[in-house]
């Protein structure tokens, strides 16, 4: 079977595809980190609206419990807000960070494998294309052959 080269755009397409490759692997990598430590941030934002609001607790039962003082509605306030924000995070900025960095790292690694699958069927065409061409030659060298030799026309049809 005769090697049919490659064409040049077509390897220059295949290292192409490659890079891309790597470079959507780290992206995809450091996409998902962040939303990981979104979602750590948010969580401990949320722990400490929830230490902050116990110690408010303990400072109200050891203080002066009738009667709240300023110290008492800052961490109250500090305690939810906090609270409030790490869930906020959580809600909010991971779900856009998923959606924006990491569904989108995911359809350009789809894309990417697309263009493999393409490149792939260019192969497999590239090399049926071949195959059929060497018959092609093949059977012509032996009618050539054949003619050459003086064999009669019914020889020839049956090759």
């Amino acid at each position: 079977l005769e090697e049919t080269p490659e064409d040049p755009d077509i390897a220059l397409l295949k290292e192409y595809v490659i890079q891309l490759e790597a470079h959507v692997k780290d992206l995809h990598t450091q996409a998902t980190n962040l939303v990981r430590t979104t979602k750590d941030r948010s969580l401990a934002m949320k722990e400490l609206g929830t230490i902050l609001t116990a110690w408010k607790g303990t400072h109200e039962t050891r203080n002066c419990p009738e009667a709240p003082d300023t110290t008492t509605t800052m961490m109250n306030f500090i305690g939810t807000s906090t609270s409030d924000m790490g869930m906020g995070l959580l809600n909010t900025q991971t779900d856009l960070e998923q959606a924006k960095l990491e569904d989108a790292c995911q359809d350009l690694v789809l894309v990417l494998q697309a263009w493999r699958a393409a490149l792939s069927k260019r192969k497999e065409l590239q090399v049926t294309f071949t195959t059929r061409i060497k018959q092609i030659q093949d059977r012509t060298n032996a009618i050539v052959k054949a003619q050459k030799a003086g064999k009669p026309a019914a020889v020839l049809k049956q090759t």
